[in-house]
């Protein structure tokens, strides 16, 4: 658990107080992203352990840089990602927004409550850029969540830092396993290519730029379309593990 300090302002005058305890996570890929590679795994949780409850935007969409911050340990890396605009510096401008905006944007997180927002749907990664630009391999990612319990009174709360590595190539850079037969997308009927990549001596399936599973050196996958479904893929691994389900078009795995 994280200790927050917690800042109250008064007639101009500003004073400090220990406030109870925040705890911050961020979870981010464990694994090298690929230069293209789309969703991203970004999300990130704030536990309440204070005796007060505390108001958080309820989507990662209206959190992400109005109360959800990301920032870089390193300085240089810090200050190119603000300067190109990638990502915002940290303000507490959020403070207002919350207490007058309206409520069902937002929710109360009770002593004892936990909430997440996962930002892997919207939250399309500039660190990749930002790494290539600066051509290094990994970057030391942090989250930094405003949290406070009325408008003149605030804190930060601060995951602990993860190291997230880069890799220069891209999901074309595989080989070549299957091409799925065409399904529909905006743009028309389209076919996408199933590649195996290996990075830091890992192997990894891919479809189109999208992750689909770990593969064990001993496994060589085999692939047909559901005849009842031209979108559901079918990946055998010879038995162990079973067999799975991916949906083409959707980029998930069915459960």
């Amino acid at each position: 658990m994280k200790k927050t300090l917690m800042v109250i302002f008064v007639a101009g005058l500003s004073f400090c107080i220990q406030a109870g305890d925040f705890s911050v996570q961020l979870i981010s890929p464990p694994h090298r992203i690929l230069n293209d590679e789309l969703p991203v795994e970004f999300k990130v949780t704030v536990s309440n352990g204070t005796p007060s409850a505390i108001r958080l935007y309820k989507s990662a969409g209206r959190a992400l840089e109005k109360q959800v911050f990301f920032g870089i340990g390193n300085q240089r890396q810090m200050d190119f990602g603000i300067q190109g605009k990638y990502f915002r510096k940290a303000n507490v401008g959020v403070l207002r927004d919350l207490d007058s905006g309206p409520f069902d944007n937002t929710r109360l997180l009770n002593p004892g409550e936990t909430h997440i927002w996962d930002f892997t749907g919207i939250f399309f990664s500039p660190f990749p850029d930002i790494a290539q630009r600066l051509e290094v391999d990994q970057m030391d990612i942090y989250a930094q969540v405003l949290v406070g319990t009325g408008r003149y009174s605030y804190s930060w709360a601060y995951s602990s830092t993860n190291t997230v590595c880069f890799s220069e190539l891209s999901s074309k850079d595989g080989t070549l396993l299957f091409t799925t037969p065409p399904v529909p997308s905006l743009f028309g009927p389209i076919s996408y290519e199933v590649r195996e990549i290996t990075t830091d001596g890992e192997r990894f399936l891919f479809c189109g730029i999208t992750r689909i599973c770990k593969l064990t050196n001993s496994v060589t996958p085999s692939f047909s379309v559901v005849s009842t479904n031209s979108e559901i893929l079918n990946i055998s691994f010879g038995g162990t593990p079973p067999s799975i389900l991916y949906d083409i078009r959707r980029g998930k795995i069915i459960p």
